[in-house]
């Protein structure tokens, strides 16, 4: 997807941003709907109600969800490529 969002997004986290984050996150949404990745885009959703709704206290741990989804879905498209 887009590192150098998902940093930014690290940083808006890490600085209370908020506003910043649930921006960053609408902009990946097209990219996990266009890649298939329907959990991924369901955690970005989560990260901008919470924002827009003032859960706070949630938001590190869907941030995290986040990460850990991507993270994993970057690997299995890595070993269906090296499959091909």
């Amino acid at each position: 997807m887009a590192p150098k969002t998902f940093v930014e997004m690290k940083r808006n986290l890490q600085n209370g941003d908020w506003e910043q984050l649930r921006i960053n996150a609408h902009s990946l949404k097209p990219q996990a709907d266009f890649m298939g990745i329907k959990s991924l885009k369901e955690e970005l959703i989560k990260i901008e109600d919470a924002v827009r709704l003032n859960k706070l206290e949630e938001i590190e741990q869907l941030f995290n969800n986040f990460l850990t989804i991507s993270t994993n879905s970057e690997n299995i498209l890595k070993e269906m490529l090296g499959k091909i």
